[in-house]
């Protein structure tokens, strides 16, 4: 028997978007006007998105990329590297 799950409303979804002010923040942050509510938003936009940038992908939001592959951006040393 399969149980059934309410689905999340809309409003209980974190912004999870990957915009162009937020990649920028990801890969090197310069504005101290930060496009993530908190660490904690920045974290998981991080995690959620974290393959693509690494790739390199030139398809982030809309064709904005400007991430070269095998180097690393702040979040991935934020986030990711191990200690």
């Amino acid at each position: 028997m399969s149980v059934r799950r309410r689905p999340i409303a809309r409003r209980e979804q974190p912004d999870l978007e990957l915009t162009p002010e937020r990649v920028c923040d990801l890969l090197h942050p310069v504005d101290p006007e930060s496009p993530f509510r908190d660490d904690e938003h920045r974290r998981r936009v991080w995690k959620r998105h974290e393959k693509s940038i690494l790739a390199g992908a030139r398809e982030i939001s809309g064709g904005f990329g400007m991430y070269d592959p095998g180097t690393r951006p702040d979040a991935w040393w934020d986030y990711s590297a191990r200690e």
